[in-house]
This record gives structure tokens, sequence and C-alpha cells, in this order.
């Protein structure tokens, strides 16, 4: 009669910790690749949010005049450097870049209709288009990209154009561009602000000695490196 040996404790507790071993590997092995996954999404969703907006001021200033066109700097309520030039700098790289921007559209704000006069061939300005950023409320690392549009008024159908701080609403008066930005603007002429991007690390104009208008937006986070950019690079003309 034959003895049959069993498995001794020291064997069961090499063979669970292999298996320990083995589970962990794969366990690491998923998350890992599940974290990639995440951040590669977020970084291809960054990116169409950057090339969503800058598509869109592309095709928004290409019907723009640019002697309507002001570049800016809102930092609360004070409007600086309009107009800056300077070539001297990579754009993203460029402190005294401006953050907003504004030109006369000739798109009607109801309808999305190009307002054309065929009679004299000319492009019929309806409303000023602004975009600018501001910080996060919520999140002070981030900051949001807005637009608001200004209402020609009893000027809308204009074939001539001027720039936005020496336009002369039907309300009287002078305003500076702070007022149009902040809302404080007495007329309902001005649309309430629209959201245009979140997540905005930077988003940077400038007119250029070329008379060339730049737009650089970045989108993500400031904890990496570009995770979402583009840059347009448009030529206006009076």
């Amino acid at each position: 009669m034959k003895c049959k040996k069993g498995v001794t404790l020291i064997e069961i507790v090499i063979a669970s910790f292999i298996l320990l071993m083995i589970v962990y590997a794969i366990y690491d092995i998923f998350t890992h690749g599940l974290l990639m996954w995440r951040h590669g999404s977020k970084k291809m969703e960054n990116e169409q949010k950057a090339i969503v907006v800058s598509n869109r001021l592309f095709y928004e200033l290409k019907l723009s005049p640019a002697s309507s066109l002001t570049t800016f700097t809102c930092n609360g309520s004070s409007v600086n450097n309009l107009n800056f030039v300077d070539t001297s700098t990579v754009l993203e790289h460029d402190s005294n870049a401006n953050n907003g921007i504004s030109f006369r559209s000739p798109i009607d704000p109801n309808t999305g209709d190009i307002v054309f006069d065929n009679w004299m061939g000319k492009l019929r300005w309806q409303t000023y288009n602004i975009y600018y950023t501001k910080p996060d409320p919520v999140d002070n690392r981030k900051k949001i990209f807005y637009s608001r549009e200004l209402s020609l008024g009893s000027k809308t159908g204009e074939v001539n154009s001027t720039p936005l701080e020496l336009f002369v609403p039907d309300v009287g008066g002078s305003f500076q561009i702070s007022d149009y930005i902040n809302g404080t603007f007495p007329s309902s002429e001005l649309s309430p602000e629209r959201t245009v991007c979140r997540d905005v690390v930077k988003a940077l104009f400038r007119r250029n000695s070329y008379r060339e208008v730049e737009f650089f937006i970045e989108v993500g986070q400031q904890d990496f490196a570009s995770n979402g950019n583009n840059r347009i690079n448009i030529i206006l003309k009076n």
C-alpha cells in the first residue's frame, strides 16, 4: 500500500504568492492602460476644442474689415494695449499679446446668413463680435473663452466700418470696450455673455506688422505641456 504525499503548507504559500503576483501584474497593466487611454482621450478632446474655436474665428475674421478690428487686453475693468504690434516673440510666449479681439461682422445673428448687397457688391455690417478670456471662477488655474455680440442699432446694414472703441451707439455717449465685456453697457443691443470654450490655458491675439491677425489657443491643464493647441494666421486688408 502506497502512501500519497499531500501538499505542504509551504507549497500552498508559494503558489498563492505566485498567483497574487500574476493578478497584481495583470491589474497594473490594465490600470496603466486605462490611464493612458483616458489621457489620450482627453488630449484629443482638448485638441478638438481648440480646432473648433480656431475654425470659428477663421471663418468670421475672413468676413471682417481690417479697419474695424481691435485687439485688446482686458484685466478686470481696464482695457489696454489696443492694436499692439510685435513680431519679435513667438505668439504663445509673448507676454504683451492681447487676450481679446473685436471686429464687425456681416453675419445676421438671428439667421446666421451673410448679409450682402448685390447692387453695391459690398457686405453690410450687422454686429460687432467680441471675443475675450476671463479667469474661471471655479478653477483659477484655467480661463474661459467668452463672446458677446453688439448690434449696430440704427447703423445696421451700413457698408463703412470703424473699430469698436470709436463706435457711437444709439444710446449716445462714449463707452470703453470694458463696458461691453463686463455687460455695463446700458442697452439690450448687447447680447448676454456666451461661453465659447472652457478649460483654456491661453487664448492670445496679436496684430503684427505684416497686417496679419495671429491667434493662439491652448486647452487643457497647466500641469501638462501643450495638451491641445492650434494657431491660425489670417491676413486682413482694408
